[in-house]
Order: C-alpha cells, then sequence, then structure tokens
C-alpha cells in the first residue's frame, strides 16, 4: 500500500458515519429527513445505534435526533428516534 491508498483508507474511515456513536453525522439508508428550523439549523443526532452488534432488521440504522434549539437549552422533551431501514 503507498502513501496516497494509505491517506484514503484513512479519509474514508474518518469520513464513515456508520456504526454505533455518540454525536457525529447520521447515517441515513434512505435519505435525510430533517427538516431545517428557521435558523437554518438542522437537527442534532445524539446517538446512533445500527446492527453492528444487535440485529434489528436486514439493515437498521436508529439515530436519536434532537433539535438545536432544544438541546441549546438541555430541553429533550422533543427527542426523537427515527427508525430508518432497508
Amino acid at each position: 500500500m503507498n502513501e496516497n491508498e494509505s491517506d484514503y483508507d484513512d479519509l474514508t474511515e474518518y469520513l464513515d458515519c456508520s456504526g454505533n456513536k455518540t454525536g457525529g453525522y447520521a447515517e441515513f439508508i434512505q435519505s435525510d429527513h430533517r427538516s431545517r428550523d428557521e435558523n437554518g439549523h438542522l437537527e442534532f443526532q445524539l446517538l446512533q445505534m445500527d446492527d453492528e452488534y444487535v440485529e434489528f432488521d436486514d439493515y437498521t440504522d436508529v439515530p436519536l435526533f434532537i433539535p438545536y434549539k432544544d438541546l441549546c437549552n438541555l430541553n429533550f422533551d422533543n427527542t426523537y428516534i427515527y427508525w430508518d431501514c432497508d
């Protein structure tokens, strides 16, 4: 493996949105369902669980989202799960 291939592999791993994680960018199987608020903010991902260790369905991601304004105010009343499967 040459240096360019190693850099490419590192970048691919860094940009990969899959896996179980806290925060970060969501991996959407079909499409990004989120809408922007009046200030142009997207809902923030708090948690993402995928089928890496637990089998939900054929291929499923279960992200937990919160509106940006609610996160800033530590208000978790409007937090929701978006069941995204293939």
